[in-house]
């Protein structure tokens, strides 16, 4: 029992920039902003066309559906806490009303043709944002008004890490969840077609480039080569956490996943907007922010 928690330790405690996290804090919520900017406004669902499919507390700690006018409040304190996250200013606590907000939010969106989860794996990023002792000790106003310095160089590094477990964790739960539900049928060449034909009717409008329609077209007619892409995307899937566990392959995990929601994005018109700042977690962002912070908070030892 020892060793595989020295293991976990070790498993969580490399690969990273000690100031990688704040990095990610600085950069993450820009572009959740961008993203979400994207959404319909009109209505509570956010996105036409689909449902999000919300966390299992959400309809237990608020079973009333919340009003328009509610939902539009909430979605005004998510923006004003991403500024502030991306600001520095009062980081964990401005990383929690964003998590919450957002978790309100997807709890109380409705919609009727699909469950869109991958808005769950950024409410949980916020809520282990606002767990991280060192937020807000980097690049950031905490660090100058309230004089907000990095104790242990740990403290910065695990909650990346654990960013990072929860990026891929979600491509794990996946292929978990296809095996749990259909077994190997999943892979089945004439199923997965069927859902392609069935995402291009249901998720026609959110259409972006004249590409798609070409790629789905086509694929839908290559009954074989989609039981092999089938097979390929539940491997990589299941085995997604050995790249996190690996260390030396983590790249090469993230970029086959990439390609796998861009094959998607491509032939299904799923865009995942609220799941692709996860990837910015992988990104050397601190060496490009480094100017910004002052010369006593920067960390000379980075791994």
């Amino acid at each position: 029992m020892n060793r595989i928690k020295l293991h976990l330790i070790q498993i969580f405690s490399r690969g990273v920039s000690p100031s990688r996290l704040d990095a990610f804090r600085v950069v993450m919520p820009l572009a959740v902003i961008l993203l979400f900017s994207r959404l319909s406004w009109e209505w509570s669902g956010d996105i036409p066309d689909c449902m999000w499919d919300p966390p299992g507390m959400a309809h237990w700690l608020l079973p009333i559906p919340l009003k328009l006018d509610q939902i539009s409040l909430l979605k005004t304190a998510f923006l004003l806490s991403m500024l502030s996250l991306s600001a520095g200013f009062l980081s964990r606590a401005s990383s929690l009303v964003a998590g919450l907000c957002l978790f309100f939010i997807v709890g109380n969106s409705i919609g009727a043709q699909y469950a869109d989860r991958s808005a769950n794996s950024l409410i949980l990023v916020f809520f282990v944002l606002s767990l991280s002792p060192s937020l807000g000790t980097q690049f950031s106003l905490d660090s100058w008004i309230f004089k907000r310095r990095v104790r242990d160089e740990a403290d910065a590094i695990w909650p990346s890490r654990l960013i990072q477990f929860l990026f891929f964790f979600t491509f794990f739960s996946a292929g978990f969840s296809k095996i749990a539900h259909s077994g190997f049928a999943w892979i089945q060449g004439e199923n997965i077609v069927a859902k392609w034909v069935w995402a291009g009717e249901a998720f026609r409008s959110h259409v972006l480039f004249e590409i798609q329609p070409l790629v789905h077209n086509f694929m839908i007619q290559q009954v074989g080569l989609a039981g092999f892409l089938g097979a390929v995307v539940l491997i990589l899937e299941i085995f997604s956490l050995t790249f996190f566990a690996s260390g030396r392959w983590i790249s090469l995990g993230v970029g086959l996943l990439g390609l796998m929601q861009l094959g998607i994005f491509l032939v299904m018109y799923i865009s995942f907007d609220l799941f692709l700042p996860l990837y910015l977690i992988f990104l050397p962002i601190e060496k490009m922010l480094r100017f910004l912070g002052p010369r006593s908070v920067r960390l000379a030892n980075e791994t």
